[in-house]
């Protein structure tokens, strides 16, 4: 999607869907519950990444939008247990939140999870103040997102396997411990590439064997450890 700048967040997400990139109603609605405003200090409502410190950034907005409309038939799923790496902002780790949260509470099911890692404490410190500053402290409290800082490089194996893997950092080979914890029928959305990246889905077959298919073309960080992205002078 072509660089674009806007007033308002629903100005913002108007225009997503205008575009196609947002389809469902149930992700424009999400989209529109969480105001980016409190998740980007520049301009939060142009769509383009946007930096919020230790060389991390927060992805464009239609970046988002794909991967919530991707990965909605698996969020709404009773018990859905979703995990993003690199949680950063705590953006997308909120939206997946309220999408697992849609049939969980009409069914008055058992909840699902959302996990977001960091490797840097300060940016899991900053997610959760966002989260809260836009007004969703409750699911911290209940227990619906667990945020913890931890290398993205390995997953987090003690709530693993997920039914949804982000990954919102580059990986020059895709990390076997992520695909580990891929559930039966769960998918991982990474992107893959040094200088040449593409989106990448790996999905968990019901044999157990994994099936990968392209998406198309990005530029993300890359996905490294914490003291490579942010060194120490």
């Amino acid at each position: 999607m072509l660089y674009r700048r806007h007033s308002t967040n629903i100005d913002l997400i108007n225009t997503l869907k205008s575009c196609d990139v947002i389809s469902s109603s149930l992700v424009e609605k999400v989209m529109k519950m969480v105001d980016r405003k409190f998740f980007a200090l520049h301009e939060p409502y142009d769509d383009c990444p946007q930096s919020i410190g230790f060389n991390a950034t927060i992805s464009a907005p239609h970046i988002h939008a794909h991967a919530l409309e991707f990965f909605k038939s698996k969020l709404i799923e009773p018990r859905c247990k979703a995990l993003d790496v690199g949680c950063g902002s705590g953006f997308l780790t909120l939206c997946m939140s309220l999408m697992v949260g849609v049939l969980t509470n009409i069914l008055n099911d058992s909840k699902g999870l959302v996990v977001g890692i960091d490797h840097f404490s300060e940016l899991v410190d900053l997610s959760i103040k966002n989260i809260k500053n836009a007004g969703f402290g409750d699911l911290l409290e209940k227990g619906a997102i667990k945020l913890e800082t931890h290398d993205g490089r390995e997953g987090y194996l003690p709530e693993s396997p997920y039914d949804v893997i982000y990954v919102g950092a580059a990986a020059q080979d895709v990390p076997k411990i992520l695909l580990d914890q891929i559930a039966i029928g769960g998918k991982m959305m990474i992107p893959v590439g040094n200088f040449h990246q593409e989106l990448q889905v790996y999905e968990r077959l019901v044999d157990g064997s994994i099936r990968a298919t392209r998406e198309f073309g990005v530029r993300f960080v890359p996905l490294t450890d914490k003291y490579s992205q942010y060194p120490v002078s």
